[in-house]
């Protein structure tokens, strides 16, 4: 699991390289790519947003990626799936996008993806890559448990919020991350 994860997300990086370069050329076009990376994936690139998701898309190996989710303070990095049902090795979009700009991430697979939340403390950073390669930097205000996904929502109405979630037993685990610029240290 771990090696395709790795090669989705070495191929997720060049198509998002790729569409951040000729964005401008592509707007709202979708192309297909034969060959590209490791040879097996077929990236379909759309500027605009796929049916049932709120985000643009890359298509890497058959799956509708939304982006990449970094977790500096975990060393973390994983493809985001535009969709639930999604391969085990990716995280996926819960919750989509709310009018402030908040939505939820989560992951069924706590062993090696998102199990590891809890471990956050307060401010650190974490990072959406987009499929038009926009980076948005968020820090972590709060991690709690609660009974189901919370929809996007936070205390501050005006800052587009980014919630974390893994399941733990009936409960979730809840990263919950503010809008905000990176620390120093967070920059890659």
């Amino acid at each position: 699991m771990a090696e395709k994860q790795a090669v989705v997300l070495s191929d997720l990086r060049q198509a998002i390289t790729e569409y951040t370069i000729l964005g401008d050329e592509r707007s709202g076009d979708t192309e297909q790519d034969e060959g590209l990376g490791t040879g097996e994936a077929a990236r379909a690139f759309s500027a605009l947003p796929e049916s049932g998701t709120d985000f643009a898309v890359i298509s890497v190996d058959g799956v509708d990626c939304t982006g990449i989710l970094q977790i500096p303070a975990l060393k973390l990095e994983v493809a985001v799936a535009a969709r639930y049902s999604s391969p085990e090795y990716m995280a996926y979009i819960a919750n989509g996008m709310t009018e402030n700009g908040s939505f939820s991430i989560a992951s069924e697979n706590r062993d090696s993806l998102l199990g590891r939340i809890m471990d956050l403390s307060d401010q650190n950073d974490v990072f959406f890559i987009d499929a038009r390669g926009s980076r948005f930097a968020y820090k972590v205000s709060a991690v709690y448990t609660a009974k189901e996904i919370p929809d996007g929502t936070g205390p501050d109405q005006q800052k587009p919020v980014l919630n974390l979630c893994c399941p733990q037993g009936k409960q979730w685990f809840v990263a919950e991350c503010t809008a905000g610029s990176e620390s120093k240290e967070g920059h890659s």
